[in-house]
């Protein structure tokens, strides 16, 4: 499982939900966010990926601990394997995505919540922040496009 399919099961997962927008790979937080996903009304949910138990535990050495205050749910996006880790590991506040391949599906993969994130800050973002985070994924896009 590579870390980019993730991304985008990611992606479709949040559309699906009615997610505003999707960004990957942003430093809008004031430290990389693997994944931000605005709501309609301008809140911010984070997912952190994680695709190997070293990488999961690596995480736990960083300075930030994904304490944003503009993030009002923190997600940990994991394969099959790493979900019971994930449950010992993290506070019943983080919620927890199963990425996983169904059997049928050749191509592709699919995202299961195992636990509900709650909330940690109630308060959304204000227009500037919202127009400042959307200008940072137009360029990351724009940027990812002329390396093709």
């Amino acid at each position: 499982m590579k870390t980019f399919e993730v991304e985008l099961a990611l992606s479709n997962f949040f559309y699906k939900k009615g997610s505003e927008a999707v960004i990957s790979k942003t430093n809008f937080l004031g430290y990389e966010a693997d994944i931000l996903a605005t709501t309609k009304s301008w809140y911010i949910k984070e997912v952190e990926i994680k695709v190997s138990k070293s990488d999961f535990m690596a995480d736990f050495k960083k300075y930030h601990k994904h304490d944003s205050k503009l993030t009002k749910y923190l997600y940990y996006a994991v394969p099959t394997n790493l979900v019971e880790l994930a449950k010992e590991m993290l506070g019943p506040d983080v919620g927890i995505l199963e990425v996983f391949q169904p059997p049928w599906l050749k191509k592709g993969l699919r995202v299961k919540v195992i636990r509900d994130a709650q909330v940690r800050v109630n308060k959304p973002l204000n227009e500037k922040q919202v127009i400042n985070l959307y200008r940072l994924g137009c360029y990351k896009e724009w940027g990812f496009k002329q390396k093709q």
